[in-house]
């Protein structure tokens, strides 16, 4: 038997979409009801899997948070979490070292009313 009482959690998806993905190279469907749904998990996914929104926009790049750094901590000694996340990002050899996004890894089928609907994505998993 599965399910809370044993402290198992049903609904993680994480670590079978990563390991789908870096391990087979495939990519995992996720089923879902709703498009609201759909969105707060691109959401997660993207901060997970691609970094801060923050460190991620590439027509205002920013290296880093001021409020992460103690006031005295030399700005010139900070990380540039942009080209890190970046590098992750691109450093993938199965999508020939293009930026990875959360559609190289999910794609989202939605349920209603008993009929399937395809999510924002239109590409058929692999």
């Amino acid at each position: 038997e599965m399910g809370p009482a044993l402290g198992i959690n049903l609904a993680e998806f994480e670590f079978p979409a990563y390991f789908n993905y870096f391990v087979f190279g495939k990519r995992c469907t996720l089923l879902v009801d709703s498009t609201e749904a759909e969105d707060n998990i691109r959401r997660v996914f993207g901060e997970t899997l691609l970094g801060p929104a923050q460190f991620r926009n590439h027509s205002a790049p920013k290296p880093n948070e001021d409020e992460d750094f103690d006031p005295t901590y030399p700005p010139a000694a900070r990380p540039n979490f942009y080209k890190e996340f970046y590098h992750f990002r691109t450093a993938e050899k199965s999508t020939n070292y293009q930026e990875l996004s959360i559609d190289t890894l999910l794609d989202f089928c939605h349920f209603k009313g008993g009929t399937q609907h395809q999510g924002h994505n239109t590409t058929t998993s692999s």
